[in-house]
């Protein structure tokens, strides 16, 4: 917790050099990044690229997820931020969209689901849990 999605990546990155899990459930951002700029956001798309790659090349299903809302939004930033998520969305892989599904227009939280600024409540982690379940269903023998 707390750490940025360049952390995660090189995590993600690490676990998958020695494992060859059935999917891998990737953040591509995070609201610990910083300030959302075309900048940040290139980053983001290339690191994410670079894992879907690292899957492609280990037979691993990636699954995709974007980041929180923010109280107070993102301002003027969010559109950039918006255009990742639906970035996400053109790759054709499954991807969980935390935006469009815990936030408003602006990425502020809808009203009752955050605990505090980056975060959802209990009931909030335990729905983003079952429905990113959801999606890696399909790819898990059982």
């Amino acid at each position: 917790g707390g750490l940025s999605s360049s952390v995660y990546f090189q995590r993600a990155t690490k676990y998958l050099d020695g494992m060859t899990p059935a999917v891998s459930v990737y953040l591509i951002s995070s609201s610990n990044d910083g300030t959302v700029s075309t900048g940040s956001v290139a980053s983001a798309r290339t690191r994410t690229l670079r894992h879907i790659e690292q899957c492609m090349a280990k037979g691993v299903q990636p699954i995709l997820v974007t980041s929180f809302p923010k109280t107070g939004g993102y301002g003027g930033s969010y559109a950039t931020l918006a255009a990742l998520d639906a970035w996400a969305a053109s790759t054709g892989l499954p991807y969980f969209s935390r935006p469009a599904t815990y936030g408003t227009a602006t990425g502020d939280w809808k009203s009752g689901l955050n605990e505090d600024s980056n975060h959802l409540t209990d009931a909030g982690y335990q729905d983003m849990a079952a429905r990113i379940a959801t999606l890696v269903e399909p790819y898990v023998s059982r």
